[in-house]
This record gives C-alpha cells, structure tokens and sequence, in this order.
C-alpha cells in the first residue's frame, strides 16, 4: 500500500526519473494520492483538501525534491502526516501549546534531525542553496 512504510512501488514499478517535469509527477501520482486518502478514509472537501495540499507542498519543494531518492514516498508520507493530523484536529484531540518545553525537537546529528535540517535547507533561496551544500 503507497506510504504504509513498506515502500511505495509494486514490484516492478519503475520511479520517475528525477529530472521529470512537475506536471508528469502531477499526471502520474494524483490519481494514486487520491486512491490512498479514500483507503484512509478521507471523504469529499477533506479529501480533495488533502490531496492538493499535498501536491502544493511538493510543488513548492520540487526542486529539492527533484533529488529525493524516492520523490513518491515523501509525497504518500507528508499525505498521511497531513490527513493524520487533521483528523486529530477535528476530533479535538491536538492541543497547540507555544511553550517551548513542550515541544520536541530532534536533535542534531539524529535520523530526525537530519531530515529536519533538509527540509529547512529546501526553503531557502538558490543562492544560499549553493553555499550550504
């Protein structure tokens, strides 16, 4: 199942090639997004909500995503996180606090925290890009 943590692609499906436009990567996995949201139970608003949201946030790091070694399991995994986290929303099981000792951050040199630094690295402009890497 695409984001179970099992791997995205059946056997034999082959991954787009990371120089592919947006609009194929559009064309190939929203359909499969899609699919996914109605497996997890996501309805109507909720779930075109969701599926867009999703594609947005791949559109505004596509260009770091371009070099992701599996751009599909970030988009099935930001999916599921996004759509989890709604749902708790909803349910009124997410309390927002902005007090520092509550909140967790990962620390530096960690699986956690590396995926933390990239993400941040992605939102930065070209040229500070360049001087990071």
């Amino acid at each position: 199942m695409p984001g179970d943590g099992r791997g995205f692609s059946p056997a034999g499906e082959q991954q787009p090639p990371a120089t592919c436009r947006f609009e194929t990567f559009f064309r190939r996995y929203d359909p499969s997004l899609r699919s996914y949201l109605y497996a997890r139970g996501a309805r109507g608003d909720v779930l075109e909500d969701a599926a867009q949201e999703a594609m947005l946030q791949a559109l505004q790091y596509w260009k770091c995503l371009q070099d992701h070694p599996r751009p599909p399991v970030w988009l099935f995994t930001v999916t599921r996180q996004r759509h989890h986290a709604e749902r708790k929303g909803r349910q009124g099981q997410e309390e927002l606090t902005d007090d520092p000792a509550a909140l967790q951050t990962p620390r530096p040199g960690t699986a956690a925290g590396k995926r933390v630094f990239a993400w941040l690295v992605c939102g930065l402009p070209d040229c500070q890009c360049r001087a990071l890497s």
